[in-house]
């Protein structure tokens, strides 16, 4: 059968706050637990870590302003979350931006009616009737009027006990994903740091500096591979061993690696980079000059 929400529940706007608000430092104010927004959490319960504290000026009286157990509370604004009240939940305060809807027929089953309030179909056309242009909020009248497709008690209870198991399944599976991405993200951080670990050690073991040495370190260190004039491979060198990856030698096993390396590179090379190695012996011979006067 169909039925409006106000011929078995009433449904009424929380209270506005400023109304009741003792003054601030003001004797003899009234403490109470506040549902706020932040409050009403995503899957339709009361986060009571968010449920804040609101002073009165004197007892609050109106039976509806106060939840009980069992009660459905209503954001007016989206995502019009529907919250269900645990009996631990009693007593705390509903601002004017929900509605408190309370049964008063035994038709209906609380729970039944917070799911039916949380489906997509509702949640749709809360918002296709809401209104405002900046914030659009759904008024409490609209809540009182809607019309649910109300089935037996027995179906009800099937109805609220399979949603609860679906969601406590899909609760699980969500923490299970979570700690599995946790899982794997930690075991690729350690491979990651198990080889840099590896390769780190086996770049600063390196201790004869030859042409594949060389040009393996930098592919490993540097990226790609690419070409690199002759006339830098001592920056090259220096910056290697500034960056701990190979291990610094004697100046006379330097050259003479060098020298080695320039050799190996000459007998590659073609016409084309004739005038090049001209400019290189002629550097080097420059630097040997150079070292014999300092001597």
């Amino acid at each position: 059968m169909k039925l409006q929400i106000k011929e078995f529940a009433d449904s009424v706007s929380g209270l506005v706050l400023s109304r009741r608000e003792a003054p601030a430092g003001s004797q003899g104010a009234l403490e109470y637990r506040l549902i706020t927004l932040a409050s009403i959490a995503p899957n339709g319960t009361l986060d009571t870590k968010e449920v804040g504290y609101f002073y009165a000026s004197k007892p609050i009286a109106t039976a509806m302003h106060l939840t009980q157990p069992w009660d459905v509370v209503v954001r007016l604004t989206p995502p019009y979350t529907a919250a269900l009240v645990e009996p631990s939940q009693a007593g705390f305060v509903v601002p004017s931006n929900c509605v408190l809807v309370r049964i008063r027929d035994g038709r209906v089953a609380p729970k039944f009616l917070w799911y039916a309030l949380n489906s997509e179909s509702v949640r749709r056309s809360w918002e296709r009737n809401a209104s405002g242009s900046v914030l659009t909020t759904i008024r409490p009248t609209q809540i009182a009027a809607l019309e649910l497709e109300i089935p037996t008690l027995e179906k009800q209870v099937k109805i609220v006990e399979f949603v609860a198991a679906a969601r406590e399944e899909c609760s699980s599976l969500r923490a299970l994903a979570d700690e599995k991405e946790k899982y794997y993200a930690a075991l690729v951080e350690k491979k990651l740091e198990n080889e840099n670990d590896e390769h780190n050690a086996k770049l600063r073991n390196c201790d004869v500096f030859s042409r594949e040495k060389l040009f393996e370190v930098v592919k490993q260190s540097f990226g790609p591979l690419r070409e690199y004039h002759p006339l830098h491979v001592h920056e090259l060198v220096d910056a290697l061993i500034k960056e701990g990856l190979i291990t610094p030698k004697s100046s006379q096993e330097r050259r003479a690696e060098f020298d080695k390396f320039m050799e190996d590179s000459n007998d590659e090379n073609d016409s084309d980079n004739h005038e090049t190695d001209e400019k290189i012996r002629a550097e080097r011979s420059h630097e040997k000059d150079d070292e014999q006067q300092d001597e």
